[in-house]
């Protein structure tokens, strides 16, 4: 196995690129508490068919293909989408979150990290369910080192409150605002105080505001 970058660290795992002894490209999960096996486990059943590679229990990591797979936070720092692209995007990450909320599970992370995109196939998967829960649960603590993803949660878990599955539809949502306009929603906020006050209390810039060529009734849909 050969290691490469780092491209992302979540509060209980890392991310990296690297490669197998045959040379096929791959995205790494490792966990950075070892009591984390029967996570990764629920992950592997969750995950289904076309991401995972495999489990690997010594040492512990996931195992997922990485030809044309890139975090959307990747993507965005290089081009907006287009319409019919973020129209794809969207059909397909409603279709993930409605499988994941028949389980009964609300995935409470949905942010451009957790969204791996491939423009060879333009397909879609979503990744992390470390802080995956029942409907009704309080929202996690907030992070305040990584209080720029705060602009994809919705209103009730910036407030702390419990947290639904129109929590998911909101992140995607933000996400998807973010893939049409090249940035985050309440993007002028320079500070954790002003982003929460926007998020409770503000509506982000209507994307066709900021890209004139995306129709009215599309626009609407992130916003």
């Amino acid at each position: 196995m050969q290691l490469g970058e780092e491209t992302y660290r979540s509060p209980k795992s890392l991310f990296r690129r690297g490669r197998l002894a045959d040379g096929q490209a791959v995205i790494l999960k490792s966990p950075l508490h070892p009591e984390q096996l029967a996570d990764y486990r629920r992950e592997c059943e969750l995950l289904g068919a076309g991401l995972l590679v495999k489990l690997e229990e010594q040492p512990l990591r996931l195992i997922f293909h990485g030809r044309g797979r890139r975090a959307v936070a990747d993507w965005v720092r290089e081009r907006c989408f287009g319409v019919e692209e973020v129209l794809q995007f969207l059909r397909q990450g409603v279709g993930l979150l409605d499988a994941l909320h028949r389980r009964g599970l609300v995935h409470r992370q949905i942010h451009p990290e957790h969204l791996l995109w491939s423009d060879l196939w333009g397909h879609l998967w979503l990744i992390d369910f470390s802080q995956s829960c029942e409907p009704g649960v309080a929202q996690a603590r907030l992070e305040t080192a990584r209080w720029r993803r705060w602009a994809y949660l919705a209103p009730e878990q910036c407030g702390g409150g419990e947290v639904d599955f129109r929590s998911d539809f909101y992140g995607l949502g933000a996400s998807a605002y973010h893939l049409l306009t090249g940035r985050p929603p309440f993007d002028s906020a320079r500070q954790p105080s002003a982003l929460l006050h926007a998020v409770w209390a503000r509506q982000p810039v209507a994307p066709h505001q900021l890209r004139p060529e995306v129709p009215p009734g599309v626009s609407a849909i992130p916003s």
